[in-house]
């Protein structure tokens, strides 16, 4: 998805408050948002907003005199981590007892999307009663779902594309499911190649054990999202080889929706008045959608 006109206040938007995190000095805060506006100015409109998300937080580091990769979201990462993963039993339970195990599961795995730092500035802790479970009574097109259970049963090769820490602990669970429908399929979980936001990476992965049942690799890039241009060979690779592509959370969407010759699956919440406007749901409500040709 191509930069629109409202993400750019978004994005500066962000910007200042970060901004107003890490500078004490009004003169700092000027230079700061001053360079980001230059830079969003000059970036190509063809590029997404996570890609000049990306630049921000480049610029960030120069201000604070920060070299190589640096974690800001460390204490919020290792937090919801804990969090989530001590919830494990209650939504194993949940999905165990429920009708239709991988339906379930793809619900609690789109709910995990709200642990989004890139969008709000705080998370609550209450995340299973306030959106997790009200997540459960929405619904979705049992067309794609389908559709899903028939791919991921033919499937040798499914290549998943986490989004954020925390959320990565839901991800496991629509993992561990997926190998229960299909036990020879191989899963690829993709991870961002460095620190960005609360975005997922391979010490998160291996954090809440996604290891157990999948193949953890890094996409090359402190993008949150999957930007094809900037990616690693390695990663390019297994998007090529896979034949299913899950893809979470709005940043991978936004790096991604307009890939085609892929067989990508969707799934996050909708945040953002722009996405909600392209797919026409509603605040919170959960997408699962697929790009195939």
């Amino acid at each position: 998805m191509k930069l629109e006109a409202q993400c750019i206040p978004c994005v500066i938007n962000h910007a200042y408050k970060v901004a107003n995190k890490y500078f004490k000095n009004e003169d700092e805060k000027i230079l700061y948002l001053k360079e980001v506006m230059k830079n969003v100015v000059e970036v190509p409109s063809s590029k997404s907003p996570p890609y000049i998300t990306h630049i921000t937080y480049n610029l960030l580091k120069k201000y604070l005199g920060i070299s190589g990769d640096y974690d800001f979201y460390a204490k919020e990462r290792k937090y919801f981590n804990k969090k989530l993963l001590s919830l494990t039993k209650k939504l194993e339970y949940i999905i165990e007892s429920s009708q239709d195990r991988l339906l379930t599961s793809i619900k609690i795995a789109g709910a995990g999307n709200i642990i989004d730092f890139g969008i709000f500035d705080n998370v609550e802790e209450n995340v299973m009663e306030k959106i997790i479970v009200p997540t459960l009574k929405k619904e979705f097109s049992m067309e794609v779902y389908n559709k899903f259970r028939e791919d991921i049963k033919k499937a040798e090769y499914i290549l998943y594309l986490g989004d954020n820490a925390g959320e990565v602990v839901l991800d496991m669970l629509l993992i561990k499911e997926i190998k229960n429908y299909n036990p020879d399929v191989k899963i690829i979980f993709g991870v961002r190649g460095g620190y960005i936001l609360n975005d997922v990476t391979k010490e998160d992965a291996y954090m809440v054990g996604i290891d157990k049942f999948a193949c953890i690799i890094d996409n090359g890039t402190a993008i949150p999202g999957t930007d094809l241009e900037e990616v690693s060979d390695k990663f390019m690779k297994w998007f090529k080889k896979a034949d299913i592509i899950i893809s979470k959370g709005q940043g991978n969407f936004e790096t991604l929706n307009d890939i085609y010759g892929r067989n990508i699956y969707f799934i996050f919440l909708c945040k953002c008045d722009v996405i909600m406007k392209k797919i026409q749901l509603n605040s919170l409500d959960i997408a699962f959608l697929n790009i195939h040709l």
